[in-house]
């Protein structure tokens, strides 16, 4: 019995880094365990992993921040773009490692991202910052052309025009 049972726990230990490397491929947190394995076997993967947690912790910080949905999503594009960013001229060689690094960023954002719409902070955001919902105002009474002003009523379009723009300038 103790045999399997010593069998049971090599294999257990075998695929310990698979699994690890899994969790850290998808974003994931990892658990005490799993850290304590990674400070003996691969110090330089922990340290990946806390520089991604610390990010993640950032990104975090920045949606709480946020005043709107809009700006929720202006964060994330800015922040998906900073990742974008990286040089062009990197060695072949380096290349595999940074993109695998660069999928654990995306994904833990990601990950944190949809946690974060999914909450209750989330829901009670209006759709617009001020800023936009003003500017939008501001524009709509602006842009009546004098070709819709002159326009009679009743009068029917028969060139590209948007019928829903149409409506919509009619309403306003």
């Amino acid at each position: 019995m103790q045999m399997y049972q010593s069998q049971a726990d090599d294999i257990r230990e075998g695929q310990k880094p698979a699994a690890i490397d899994i969790k850290l491929a998808s974003g994931s947190r990892l658990n005490a365990e799993e850290i304590e394995y990674l400070k003996k076997h691969n110090p330089q993967a922990l340290k990946d992993y806390e520089e991604e947690q610390r990010e993640r912790e950032n990104y975090k910080r920045q949606l709480r921040n946020c005043r709107s949905k809009e700006e929720v999503e202006r964060v994330k594009t800015a922040k998906m773009g900073e990742f974008l960013s990286s040089s062009p001229y990197i060695p072949k060689d380096q290349k595999c490692a940074m993109l695998k690094k660069l999928l654990r960023e995306v994904m833990g954002i990601q990950e944190e991202h949809q946690e974060f719409v999914e909450s209750a902070q989330y829901a009670i955001l209006p759709d617009e910052d001020e800023d936009t919902k003003s500017k939008k105002t501001d524009n709509s009474t602006d842009t009546i052309s004098s070709e819709d002003n002159s326009r009679t009523k009743g009068e029917v379009t028969t060139d590209d025009e948007d019928p829903l723009e149409t409506i919509r300038q009619a309403i306003a």
